[in-house]
């Protein structure tokens, strides 16, 4: 493979991903998590292309460095838009994982608020002897 076409190669790479994350980016504003499995498959491959061109760009440096002012400058501003969507992918990611996190942390505290022995005395918390369940009811909202 030539220099140029290597190049070329890194340019359409980072176009591509660039396409595939502002797709993601769309699933995820809609909150639909599930409609990103279909892509995966995509994704990993063009992750896998994308990191074997920049490892054949580590390893020969030249590359870049010989480039005409337009290639260099095409390649510098493909990699802008590809980090701006990026940035925008993680911080999507990141909130539907806070927000997850939140909804999983908030059932828990509700499911163990629930599971705690009640206690009946006049300051919670005096007496540390468990509490002895009197009666047993059937809680219709689970």
């Amino acid at each position: 493979m030539s220099d140029a076409e290597i190049i070329e190669n890194l340019i359409q790479c980072v176009a591509q991903l660039t396409r595939h994350l502002e797709a993601e980016n769309a699933i995820l504003a809609k909150r639909d998590a599930t409609a990103l499995q279909p892509l995966a498959e995509e994704k990993s491959r063009l992750t896998a292309d994308y990191l074997e061109i920049m490892e054949i760009i580590r390893r020969n440096p030249s590359l870049v460095q010989g480039l005409s002012r337009e290639k260099r400058e095409l390649v510098r501003h493909a990699g802008t838009v590809f980090n701006a969507v990026m940035e925008e992918h993680r911080r999507r990611v990141t909130a539907l994982k806070i927000v997850g996190e939140g909804v999983i942390r908030s059932i828990s505290e509700h499911v163990s608020a629930r599971n705690r022995p009640a206690t009946y005395e006049p300051t919670p918390g005096a007496s540390r002897r468990p509490a002895v369940p009197t009666s047993i009811a059937v809680d219709r909202n689970i």
